[in-house]
């Protein structure tokens, strides 16, 4: 009547398989989804590194040549100006501006370059002035990251005696 079972321990039943195969994919797809939000991560952490790089040097740059500067001009914007605005610079003096998008300098000796690389600016009054401070505020952005940064210049050879804004710097060393 009773009937001994006889155990095969030399495989393994379909059942097994499929529940181990099962257990291998759910860890397999947890390892590589941890692994792509890792990858996405960081891709998203050094963009905006390289966003607020290029701000920082910006904004360092523009303090290092305006806060000794011996005259100090903060202007309009450069829609104020004639059709070809580098063309209407006066002679001597170096210029920080925004045009289309970029921040660029021109110096009094024809030097001419754009203080960001790879940054989009926000269209905007970048420069503000009031008690002798020159403010710096800027906001940029790179494939639908951005940041903001602002910054107070002290003068400390020029005087800025009206509360002014604007989108270009004239000043003289």
């Amino acid at each position: 009547m009773y009937k001994k079972i006889i155990k095969n321990n030399k495989g393994i039943t379909l059942v097994e398989l499929i529940v181990a195969m099962a257990i291998v994919s759910i860890i397999g797809g947890l390892t590589i989804s941890m692994f792509s939000f890792g990858i996405t991560a960081f891709s998203r952490s050094d963009q905006q590194y390289q966003i607020q790089s290029d701000l920082r040097f910006a904004t360092q740059f523009i303090t290092r040549e305006v806060r000794n500067a011996g005259s100090v001009d903060l202007q309009g914007n450069i829609q104020d100006f004639e059709q070809d605005f580098e063309q209407s610079l006066e002679q001597g003096y170096n210029y920080i501006y925004y045009k289309n998008g970029e921040l660029k300098y021109k110096a009094s000796t024809g030097e001419k370059h754009s203080l960001l690389k790879n940054v989009q600016i926000d269209d905007q009054e970048i420069f503000s002035s009031s008690d002798n401070l020159l403010k710096i505020e800027l906001n940029g952005n790179k494939n639908n990251e951005s940041f903001s940064l602002t910054t107070k210049v002290a003068l400390t050879n020029a005087k800025l005696d009206t509360e002014n804004k604007g989108n270009v710097i004239k000043f003289s060393k």
